[in-house]
């Protein structure tokens, strides 16, 4: 399929999206629910930034104190201060509640690098992450959050490392390479059998395969992995086996990379569910795999819909990770009332898809009063967190949390023409388990 194709489905998509979202906005009514109530349930927060301390951030340890997973969610893909609460949030977590294991939404094979230069100073922090290969990442936060990673871990008094990884599968370039690599200390003598078929395609040229060349590359991958099965005794005694688990993951990853692919093919094809339920099942492997080494708790980092516990148009990583470790998740929302944010703009025309080369900084001068962040800057407060159990003992306060809000859900690209393609219905308490709120927002620092 060519890129122009392509980018059709996605505007057509888009556009019905917006119409169902356009319709829902005249439906959307807001609770009685006073500013003042609202105000004595949030807990306000001093600083994005960190390396501030925590004392603000106390209550959070008796809310997360029992939870192995922690996501956090972003309402656009390029806010500054979104980024900068992750990276406290997390220093957080591995100072005061003993998190070692940190993921992100971005490929599980491209984030070794980082795993590598956090651990064992390989590598410098820009080049690594711009090596994820996502325009959305290769920010300055970003790197000062890895900086911090690589600084906590050159400390001798740290003797549990933090550890870094990717659970996201639309790229399989650097686990093909892994796995070839590997297969050639441990198995050089089939290594023929399946170096042609991988080495066939990239995340350059994977589109344009139809769905039998997709799936006959997928069928090969997927011998190789009865072959890792059968010979695992003699692939661990030729390596180890923490390596040989490693690689299978890596082997996986390649299957969930074909299969999200042949997925997304033909007209209005949606991989949202197919990504998400293999974003949920990458996270369970991690943590299955890190128990070796006694982690048991990680935080996440994805955008707001895909850790939701409940998303309108498919089943998110959230609703995934809630249905296998139930109350062990806790997630955490993130909305602005108003700012800048990067983002590639859209058009309604298929010539001009979303192009990272296009990238561009948009302003939201404020929020439409019939949304979420409108409501929720009304407690006069301009950085809070609240918990949404705690905040629903007022019983207004509840009954606006559970019904529908329009919340924003700025990914990749924006229209500033179309702003209601921003806005998107959901009923909080079944989204989120809390929100941070920033009042206002600045685009995140490109590198």
């Amino acid at each position: 399929m060519n890129f122009k194709r392509l980018c059709s489905k996605v505007i057509i998509a888009v556009f019905m999206t917006t119409a169902i979202i356009s319709g829902s906005i005249s439906q959307v009514k807001c609770a009685e629910m006073t500013e003042g109530n609202l105000k004595s349930k949030v807990v306000p927060l001093s600083t994005v930034k960190a390396g501030n301390g925590f004392h603000d951030l106390n209550s959070l340890q008796t809310i997360l104190k029992d939870k192995k997973i922690v996501a956090v969610g972003e309402a656009t893909h390029g806010t500054k201060e979104f980024f900068q609460m992750k990276h406290r949030m997390f220093e957080f977590l591995v100072e005061k509640m003993g998190f070692r294991l940190f993921g992100i939404e971005a490929a599980f094979g491209e984030c070794r690098a980082i795993n590598d230069y956090i651990l064992y100073g390989k590598g410098k922090a820009e080049d690594v992450v711009k090596g994820m290969g996502f325009w959305t990442w290769s920010t300055k936060e970003v790197v000062d959050m890895v900086q911090w990673m690589r600084a906590y871990n050159e400390d001798p008094k740290h003797k549990t490392k933090i550890k870094f990884y990717g659970f996201d599968m639309q790229s399989a370039n650097r686990d093909k390479e892994i796995i070839l690599n590997y297969m050639k200390k441990v198995d050089n003598k089939s290594l023929k059998n399946y170096n042609d078929s991988l080495a066939k395609f990239n995340d350059y040229n994977i589109a344009s395969f139809n769905v039998n060349e997709l799936t006959t590359i997928k069928n090969k991958a997927q011998a190789l992995g009865t072959d890792f099965e059968k010979n695992k005794n003699q692939y661990i005694l030729k390596s180890s086996k923490g390596e040989y688990e490693i690689i299978q993951q890596h082997l996986n990853i390649i299957n969930q990379c074909l299969d999200l692919t042949i997925k997304n093919k033909g007209f209005m094809a949606n991989g949202s569910r197919v990504r998400d339920y293999y974003m949920a099942q990458n996270v369970k492997w991690i943590l299955n795999y890190e128990k070796q080494f006694g982690n048991d708790k990680i935080m996440l980092w994805a955008h707001n819909g895909h850790v939701a516990k409940k998303f309108p148009s498919y089943v998110s990583m959230g609703q995934n990770l809630k249905t296998i470790f139930k109350d062990d998740v806790y997630v955490i929302g993130q909305e602005f009332y108003k700012g800048s944010f990067r983002a590639v703009p859209h058009s309604i025309f298929p010539t001009s898809g979303p192009n990272s080369s296009r990238l561009k900084e948009f302003n939201i001068e404020s929020s439409y009063s019939n949304t979420f962040a409108y409501k929720l800057e009304k407690a006069n407060v301009p950085l809070y967190f609240i918990d949404f159990k705690e905040a629903s003992k007022d019983k207004d306060i509840d009954k606006w949390l559970s019904e529908n809000q329009l919340v924003h859900e700025i990914g990749a690209t924006y229209s500033q023409i179309f702003q209601s393609m921003s806005l998107c219905p959901q009923v909080p308490k079944e989204a989120f388990d809390g929100i941070i709120f920033i009042r206002e927002t600045s685009a995140a620092v490109g590198i």
